[in-house]
């Protein structure tokens, strides 16, 4: 039988970019952004709201003689309870996504340069799908 030795390989090239500081910057920055994020999520949820309750106020009386305080209530708490708890975690998922798509689309670009020529037609044309659908919506609100 034979034996095989192991050995340490003593050649282990050393990079000249310190990995503790590499992650305390990444932690600093993923910090950052996410105060960043809260600060202004925060500040949307009380402008809605603010909005919403104004506009509450500014209705007719019939408006409250027709609808009992309590479904008043209700809808005001579910419509917070969207602002506050769903729409972070939306947001964070659909950033998320946009960072992946575009992250993989510059790859695909820097390794394939003439793929452009073909980004360019797709997205131009999603623009323009997006915008009819719009004015579409639009024309039947009217």
């Amino acid at each position: 039988m034979k034996r095989f030795r192991i050995t340490y390989v003593h050649s282990v090239p050393k990079s000249p970019i310190n990995q503790g500081l590499v992650v305390a910057v990444y932690a600093v920055l993923s910090y950052a952004k996410m105060l960043l994020l809260l600060h202004r999520l925060v500040e949307v949820s009380r402008r809605m709201s603010m909005a919403a309750l104004r506009r509450v106020m500014a209705a007719p009386m019939a408006f409250f003689d027709s609808n009992p305080t309590g479904r008043i209530l209700n809808r005001f708490s579910s419509d917070l309870d969207i602002l506050d708890n769903k729409m972070p975690a939306t947001l964070l998922e659909t950033l998320w996504c946009l960072n992946s798509v575009l992250s993989s689309l510059f790859i695909i670009a820097y390794q394939v340069p003439y793929i452009i020529i073909f980004f360019v037609p797709i997205f131009a044309a999603g623009v323009m799908l997006q915008v009819c659908k719009f004015l579409c919506l639009m024309n039947n609100l009217q």
